[in-house]
């Protein structure tokens, strides 16, 4: 959140500058008489800058006073455990008035845009000035809500008679819902599961990197290593060029092999592997390289080497862009689909352990999982078992090979 001690910089800066500028100004008229037009110009210049200073200042203003009101409506609504009736009002009102069902909130207090549009008209400028909006104005997209505003601006001299008048100026600012708390958890949960809003941070959500030929059996998922002789094997993948090379005892450590060469790993005692693609080496590591998640799920079923970043999604509550109810309508407890809305995945052990009911087979998207009618959802090789989707969410997240569901 910005900081509001910040907020009048540009006009206080301009502040000081101003009576300097305009006593030289005055010196020089003094000393060339019949100069009016030069003295005219420097002022004329001077409430330029002026009025620049305003706008932008307002705009700040504008910026400060959404992020704090969203804050507050949420914190409001999590605390009270009742929905807003409308969100958009509800916030348009804290912004203006400070003030949420007729009770006056401590985060507005001296940080409403009627106190900022204040500030800003009754800073000493050796101008008379004037700053006055309409009404708010919100849309939302994925992480990011629109906060739009007119605005009228007037500087005015007195000594010249000269004044700027702006009407109707529209002003929009963009502010992030990220790390602002989630209300659709709370509300649904007796206030006890809360969730703040991190955005997905990895490009895709799931890559088949390799098919392995004939020789390839089992399941497994772990952290891929090249060295045979890592001193920490355990539920990791080893990653190889010839598996052969290595003793039947070395290779049991891992909880699985990938072998570019052709090999029956299950007369070693072996269970999980994928071997046969020649390319393995170069196309997972290059693909573990590049990427912040260093795990990689065998497929049985598949015959491939899977690479899986959407898992900390599922484990961690990332949340990404898709058709789930935006930030708005999560205040009023919707799950209502909305273009450019946003998702998570329900954690269903998070539930468990707080002793909260589970909807069995539910769907767990956050939307799908709370909503009244029932989405049957089922399991995703590679995930963990409570994780469910149906034959849509699969094909939006790209796990539709994965889906125990013939789709």
């Amino acid at each position: 959140m910005n900081n509001p001690k910040g907020q009048m910089y540009s006009i206080i800066a301009m502040v000081l500058v101003m009576p300097m500028v305009l006593f030289l100004s005055m010196h020089l008229i003094s000393e060339q008489e019949g100069r009016g037009d030069i003295y005219k110009g420097i002022v004329a210049e001077q409430m330029a800058i002026v009025r620049d200073s305003m706008e932008s200042d307002f705009e700040k203003a504008m910026e400060i006073s959404a992020e704090r009101a969203f804050i507050s409506a949420t914190n409001w609504e999590i605390l009270q455990g009742t929905p807003l009736e409308d969100a958009v009002s509800n916030v348009t009102t804290l912004m203006i008035a400070g003030t949420i069902n007729g009770t006056q909130n401590l985060i507005m207090i001296d940080n409403t845009i009627t106190d900022w549009s204040s500030k800003i008209s009754e800073v000493e400028t050796n101008f008379e000035t004037n700053i006055s909006f309409n009404d708010m104005h919100f849309s939302s997209y994925a992480f990011t809500i629109t906060v739009s505003s007119d605005v009228n601006i007037s500087v005015n001299d007195e000594t010249t008679e000269m004044r700027i008048d702006i009407d109707n100026m529209e002003k929009e600012v963009n502010i992030s819902i990220e790390n602002l708390d989630d209300p659709l958890y709370p509300l649904n949960t007796y206030g006890i599961l809360q969730r703040t809003i991190v955005s997905y941070p990895y490009p895709y959500n799931a890559k088949k990197l390799i098919t392995g030929g004939v020789n390839s059996s089992g399941s497994c998922s772990g952290e891929v290593t090249t060295d045979p002789a890592d001193t920490a094997p355990s539920g990791k993948i080893l990653l190889i060029s010839d598996a052969a090379t290595v003793s039947d005892s070395v290779l049991r450590n891992f909880a699985g092999i990938i072998s570019e060469n052709s090999i029956n790993l299950s007369l070693s005692g072996i269970s999980c592997y994928n071997t046969g693609n020649g390319s393995a080496i170069v196309t997972v590591n290059g693909t573990i390289n590049g990427s912040d998640y260093d795990t990689v799920y065998i497929d049985e079923e598949t015959a491939a080497v899977w690479h899986l970043p959407f898992r900390e999604a599922v484990e961690d509550g990332y949340y990404f862009v898709g058709i789930g109810p935006n930030i708005t309508n999560r205040m009023e407890n919707s799950t209502m689909e909305s273009t450019g809305g946003i998702e998570s995945i329900v954690n269903i052990q998070d539930l468990s352990m707080e002793g909260l009911p589970v909807r069995e087979n539910q769907v767990t998207v956050d939307y799908l999982y709370f909503a009244n009618e029932t989405y049957i959802g089922y399991s995703v090789r590679g995930f963990p078992g409570w994780f469910k989707l149906n034959c849509e969410k699969a094909q939006s997240y790209g796990l539709t090979e994965l889906l125990e569901h013939l789709c």
